[in-house]
């Protein structure tokens, strides 16, 4: 069911895009706040995996880690991974799948509270943001905004191999698509959806940093 809702004006939309630009700086302080050796130890691993299999990460697409690699939380130390890519294939669903195979409980991942690698990893595509945005802006529905969660995920998550200059130059490329199907005027639900993920990534660090949870 849809219903027809006044469209932002251009300075509600900047308000939006604002918010996601700080929610995204705040974050980045979490990056760097602490550090811990057994998650460098962890991070070379996957690096390693992936330089021994090229094909890993094909052309045209980047890959992308977030939560506790991230944010150096030894604790809940897992594997969160996305392939990104501009439009699903099945071979770029079977190279994301291969991923899990290989990492989930991989030996060598260090000690911590969880003993072993837990791996989850997903496939991203920019087709399927654009196309999902636009539907759940228009649907009365107000179940959890996938695309939403993916965008987030493409403007805060990191380059596994940051060095590589086709991983930057597709990586800023990606960011940049992100913003632009997000300062669609109607898109209002899906820039309101990537708040909130931000914003519920930012309640998980605080909180695991003994901080307080309010966020303004």
């Amino acid at each position: 069911m849809t219903r027809v809702e006044r469209e932002p004006t251009p300075e509600e939309v900047e308000k939006d895009m604002s918010r996601i630009n700080k929610l995204l700086s705040d974050l980045k302080a979490f990056e760097t706040d602490r550090h811990d050796e057994r998650v460098d130890r962890a991070l070379n691993l996957v690096r390693t995996e992936f330089i021994n299999r090229p094909g890993w990460i094909p052309p045209g697409t980047i890959t992308l880690y977030h939560g506790s690699l991230q944010y150096h939380d030894p604790v809940n130390l897992d594997l969160d991974l996305d392939l990104v890519v501009l439009k699903y294939t099945r071979d770029l669903l079977d190279v994301q799948l291969e991923y899990d195979d290989v990492f989930d409980g991989i030996s060598g991942w260090p000690e911590t509270s969880r003993g072993r690698c837990d791996s989850n990893t997903g496939l991203i595509s920019l087709d399927t943001i654009a196309s999902a945005a636009s539907l759940f802006s228009k649907s009365e529905e107000q179940e959890d905004n996938l695309s939403a969660m993916d965008a987030s995920i493409i403007l805060s998550g990191k380059l596994l191999f940051p060095n590589r200059p086709d991983q930057q130059s597709l990586f800023a490329n990606y960011q940049n698509q992100v913003r632009t199907i997000a300062r669609v005027p109607g898109n209002s639900k899906f820039r309101k959806g990537i708040i909130s993920e931000l914003i519920s990534v930012q309640k998980i660090r605080r909180e695991r940093r003994g901080m307080s949870t309010r966020i303004r």
